[in-house]
């Protein structure tokens, strides 16, 4: 792989962390800034012919009345956010996903390799899609701080899209969210991944929630997700969907999927399971975008941060064991 300069464009001083750009315009470019060091970022490049954005998964029919139009409310809501409104002429250009980011130090090839997989929440969507701050960038950053070699996080998060078009996109190599952004499905991910991955963090379910999906058919379509992982022999860890505060209703849904979502991961069908309201409380503001759906990029980056401490002790056993 190349490493290439990430598109953006950074005020001197100011919002260092977010990410900007012009779709479809290479901007004048400059290395993704973490603290006082340029962090690197690498674009996977893709292989094979380039597939169609895929069928998307019907799960209508196992939706029900209750509370129906107050979640018909909340995705027809989400689903507008995170278009970007057509007025505005720049807008930013993530590349084609995953895209990768690397730890500041040490230098040298990545000793561990994760790859950050879900929707909007992945990919850092925040100011009505004007800037994006994924939390895997955070993480890299972490991770190479705690265990002192080079990591590698990469990044592929599709705005809008159900865990249910996650299952029917999974051997896409082209697929175009709400937002215009474009990655590839999870199969084809890692089918194409240039060396092994130590872990997958999967993180989807807020968009089935927002179509009245029940959370034991969500549940479902995230299973089928870890056991594409399987499949490829990469552990994964389960990340419910975030706390949904600009919505009580869609709140209480969420809730069930997660204990759900605990409850079969306790079974250990996953390395882990995680809860990212624990990392990131809906009741502090400063961590929530202004549309309450999504994570500020201070949210973002405390996720990435109390993330590392999760995955710590997976990469270590993972390592330990290969020695052994």
């Amino acid at each position: 792989m190349m490493l290439v300069p990430y598109p953006t464009l950074l005020k001197p001083h100011q919002e260092k962390h977010v990410i900007h750009g012009v779709r479809g315009v290479l901007p004048t470019c400059r290395m993704v800034a973490m603290d006082s060091a340029p962090a690197h970022v690498t674009h996977v490049a893709g292989t094979g012919a380039h597939g169609n954005h895929g069928a998307h998964g019907a799960h209508g029919q196992r939706t029900k009345g209750h509370r129906g139009s107050r979640r018909i409310q909340f995705h027809a809501m989400a689903h507008q956010i995170e278009r970007p409104i057509a007025t505005v002429k720049k807008m930013p250009n993530l590349g084609h996903m995953p895209i990768v980011f690397r730890s500041q130090s040490p230098a040298g090839s990545p000793k561990y390799s994760i790859l950050c997989y879900g929707d909007s929440l992945t990919a850092g969507f925040c100011d009505k899609g004007m800037k994006f701050e994924p939390y895997g960038r955070t993480l890299a950053k972490m991770l190479g701080t705690l265990l002192k070699v080079p990591c590698e996080v990469l990044v592929c998060g599709h705005s809008g899209h159900t865990a249910s078009e996650m299952v029917a996109n999974m051997d896409q190599t082209t697929i175009t969210d709400v937002g215009g952004q474009v990655g590839k499905g999870l199969r084809r991910s890692l089918m194409e991944m240039s060396r092994p991955l130590d872990l997958v963090l999967l993180m989807t379910g807020t968009n089935d929630i927002g179509k009245g999906v029940e959370p034991s058919a969500v549940l479902e379509d995230i299973i089928k997700l870890h056991e594409i992982c399987k499949q490829h022999g990469v552990p994964s860890m389960a990340l419910s969907p975030p706390p949904i505060p600009m919505n009580t209703d869609a709140e209480a849904t969420r809730r069930q999927l997660r204990d759900l979502l605990a409850m079969w991961s306790s079974a250990g069908h996953v390395e882990g399971f995680v809860d990212p309201g624990q990392l990131v409380p809906s009741n502090c503001p400063k961590s929530w975008d202004p549309d309450r759906l999504h994570f500020s990029p201070e949210g973002s980056q405390l996720l990435g941060q109390q993330l590392a401490n999760a995955v710590l002790p997976i990469l270590r056993r993972k390592r330990a064991a290969s020695r052994a």
